[in-house]
């Protein structure tokens, strides 16, 4: 049987959600992509047009850093 998806709200601030976003960007890019963003994409809408917002490296970004493309 599967269970039914539970979405919960967080109250977070600019900076702990940045924190977040952060940590992410450490992560494996195909385990965290589609994660960073949702984060991206609900804080966008909570901050005018997504101000004060970081990007974390993008899949080109690391990889052309590791030297693999």
């Amino acid at each position: 049987m599967q269970e039914a998806i539970r979405n919960i709200q967080l109250n977070l601030s600019l900076t702990e959600v940045n924190q977040i976003l952060t940590a992410l960007g450490e992560q494996p890019y195909s385990a965290v992509y589609q994660l960073i963003a949702k984060i991206q994409q609900q804080a966008i809408t909570e901050v005018d047009s997504g101000e004060g917002l970081i990007n974390p490296p993008s899949r080109d970004t690391v990889d052309h850093a590791k030297g693999t493309d």
